[in-house]
């Protein structure tokens, strides 16, 4: 069950990462059914669409992990023409972590990888 004390943190430090560091569009935390948990875009900005595809690749992930039993998902890089994403496996959660064109991915990544385990602290139960 989440609650909205950890929808209130995540949306904390999503929004300091943000600020933070300029190659980041937004970010969002999706549960594994695609349901938008709290996001750092402008309402107008993000789809639920999106939502629905990371919680598609969530499940794909979790079904790979139990066919294959090797790993567990943990980052994810999807790059197109204009933009990237980022996507951490947070447990039954997932962060999106839109980036700018020509993000410096490396750091990042880096940065993105250090919220998504703060992130998970909050859903240990999740």
């Amino acid at each position: 069950m989440i609650h909205e004390p950890e929808i209130e943190k995540t949306r904390q430090l999503l929004t300091a990462l943000c600020r933070a560091n300029k190659d980041i569009h937004g970010g969002a935390l999706i549960s594994e059914n695609g349901r938008v948990l709290t996001h750092t875009f402008g309402e107008e900005r993000f789809s639920r669409r999106v939502g629905m595809v990371v919680g598609a690749l969530l499940n794909l992930f979790q079904f790979q992990h139990d066919t294959l039993r090797i790993g567990t998902f943990r980052e994810l890089l999807l790059e197109g023409n204009g933009r990237s994403a980022l996507v951490y496996g947070i447990g039954k959660v997932m962060l999106l972590l839109v980036l700018r064109k020509d993000a410096n991915i490396g750091l990042v990544s880096l940065e993105g990888g250090k919220t998504a385990k703060e992130i998970s602290y909050e859903f240990l139960d999740f």
